[in-house]
This record gives structure tokens, sequence and C-alpha cells, in this order.
């Protein structure tokens, strides 16, 4: 992975990780937070979640991006009220997110 991908990976996570601090924290409510995020949230977790538990393995620290990985399963745990079908996003909607997010 090159520099300037993992600069950006960890811009995502990062903003994610105070998002999801907002929102235990109760400064965001969790059905704006959905309505706003939670596609972004769950797309990028599941894209990241390899490194994040790799970095975590690495550094013997858990704590690493743990309000990300909150935001993660609280957005999974509320998108049940919809009756989405659990499980992971499809490898084929991950590309297409992933082709959308590189536009200019």
């Amino acid at each position: 992975m090159s520099t300037e991908i993992c600069t950006h990976a960890a811009d995502v996570m990062n903003f994610f990780c105070a998002v999801g601090m907002f929102l235990k924290r109760k400064i965001l409510d969790l059905e704006f937070t959905y309505a706003l995020f939670s596609s972004f949230v769950i797309v990028y977790w599941e894209i990241l979640e390899k490194d994040v538990y790799e970095v975590r393995k690495l550094t013997n620290d858990n704590s690493n991006w743990e309000e990300f990985e909150y935001l993660y399963k609280q957005m999974k745990k509320y998108e049940r009220k919809f009756k989405k079908p659990p499980g992971k996003v499809p490898e084929d909607l991950i590309q297409l997110f992933l082709k959308a997010e590189l536009l200019p």
C-alpha cells in the first residue's frame, strides 16, 4: 500500500473515530448519524478492518480506532431496524463504492 493511500485511510479512520466518539458521548443522535454516515462507515470499516486488527496486534494496543469500530457496530445494529440482511457488503458493491470515491 502506498504512503498516500495509507495517509488517506488514516484520515478516514480518524474522522470516523471522531464521529464515533461524538455518538458515544451522545453529542450526535444515532438516527442522524446513521442517515448521514452509515453507508460510508460500513463500507470503509469492512475495507479497513483487517488493517486495524493488524495494527492492534503489532502495537499490542486494542484502543487503536476503537471509536470507529464502535461506530460501525452501532450502524450495523441500527440497520437491523430496516430488516437489511446481515453480513458483509458484497465485493462488487465495495468496488463500485471505491470507484465512486476515487472520482475527481
